[in-house]
């Protein structure tokens, strides 16, 4: 933030706050399936391969339960290089639950994560930036006043169908410019 002025006539002891002394922080995850996004589900604030294996194997499916399972049965799985995403059991799992279907790090994944793909994930070029964007309007007083902030703008997120369907058409125009321009850059094209 820039310098902050106000001009007055007397002294108007203004003052102006644009951060906390406090530090906090909030992991979640969050997915995609068609037009419906998932979670968000709070994970640990410094996540480890091990807790990462517990979510899918015990919460994942908590977030599928209302996923077709016709849905389910042809459904990816994406990941990024993230390290938690990278253990050993975390990759055995999606071997084993998503054979062939998941997209991650390392020798083990059917398909490569592209470290820096942001525009041909919905998270990265919408959800984050959206909740970001929504959470930092106005100054966030404490660690329970962001993760309702949070919460608030997902559930509006979730119910709104008509611009989670926006959402779905934009990535696959950017798929199809991708393909278009053989994987190359392709974000001067969208419009």
């Amino acid at each position: 933030m820039r310098n902050m002025h106000v001009w007055a006539d007397a002294n108007p002891h203004a003052v102006f706050v644009n951060h906390t002394q406090q530090n906090f922080r909030i992991n979640y995850w969050m997915g995609f399936l068609g037009n419906h996004l998932l979670g968000p589900w709070r994970l640990p604030d410094i996540l480890t391969g091990q807790e990462y294996f517990s979510f899918l194997e015990n919460h994942l499916p908590e977030l599928l339960e209302d996923v077709p399972l016709a849905d389910r049965v042809d459904m990816w799985f994406m990941q990024d290089g993230a390290p938690p995403n990278f253990a050993v059991d975390v990759r055995q799992w999606l071997q084993q639950n998503f054979a062939g279907r998941w997209i991650g790090r390392g020798n083990e994944a059917p398909h490569f994560w592209l470290p820096r793909s942001p525009d041909l994930n919905r998270l990265d070029f919408y959800v984050w930036g959206t909740i970001k964007q929504e959470v930092y309007k106005t100054p966030v007083e404490n660690l329970e006043d962001l993760m309702a902030r949070v919460n608030r703008i997902t559930t509006e997120m979730k119910n709104s169908p008509a611009t989670l369907e926006r959402v779905h058409r934009n990535f696959l125009k950017r798929v199809r410019a991708c393909l278009e321009a053989n994987g190359g850059h392709f974000q001067q094209y969208l419009d």
